[in-house]
C-alpha cells in the first residue's frame, strides 16, 4: 500500500515539526499584496500570487506566467461577468 500525506498533513508538519509559523507566513503573503489593485496576478520577490475577490488562492513561481483563460477566470465575478 502506496502512502500518501494529505496538504493538511504537510502543513501540520511544518507548523509543529519544522517549527514554521504558518499565521507569520499568511500575514507577510497578505502584507505583499496588499496594493495589487484588483490585478488577478502581481509578482512579488521571485513568487506570483493569483488572487480572485481579494483572496490569495495560489502561488507560483514568479517565472510562470498563467494562461490568459486562468487570468480571465480569476477576474469572473461570482454571477460570470468579467469585472473592469
Amino acid at each position: 500500500m502506496t502512502v500518501r500525506a494529505s496538504d493538511h498533513a504537510v502543513l501540520r508538519y511544518l507548523e509543529r515539526v519544522a517549527g514554521i509559523d504558518i499565521e507569520d507566513v499568511r500575514a507577510a503573503m497578505e502584507a505583499e499584496c496588499q496594493n495589487h489593485n484588483g490585478a488577478p496576478s502581481v509578482r512579488i520577490r521571485g513568487a506570483r500570487y493569483l488572487l480572485r475577490d481579494g483572496c490569495i488562492v495560489d502561488v507560483l513561481n514568479g517565472k510562470v506566467v498563467p494562461y490568459w483563460n486562468v487570468l480571465q477566470d480569476l477576474m469572473r465575478t461570482r454571477d460570470g461577468e468579467l469585472r473592469r
